[in-house]
């Protein structure tokens, strides 16, 4: 039995979890003008999973030789820092935390 290589074991087993997490994050944070308002640094989480999503469909999905992607420095659109902290804030008590 041969071993998958590294890249191609970690496609297999997180790009398409991830991505579709990203799409479903990137759809609610576009739906929900009233976390837009209340979470501090949401429009940065929403630029960063734009870009997440741009580099994916651009590079991930065409070259089988990328393992993994990393986005936020080149593209100066890091995750934004403290954003858990609103976001279990803005959520406390109704359930989805």
């Amino acid at each position: 039995m041969t071993k998958a290589a590294p890249a191609k074991r970690v496609r297999s087993k997180k790009a398409d979890t991830i991505e579709k997490l990203n799409r479903r994050a990137l759809y609610y944070v576009e739906a929900s003008k009233d976390f837009r308002r209340r979470i501090p640094r949401m429009d940065q989480l929403r630029e960063h999973l734009e870009a997440w999503l741009e580099k994916y469909d651009r590079k991930y999905v065409t070259d089988p030789s990328v393992g993994v992607l990393y986005v936020g420095v080149e593209e100066k659109k890091p995750f934004p820092p403290e954003i858990e902290v609103g976001l279990s804030a803005a959520t406390a008590g109704s359930g989805l935390e």
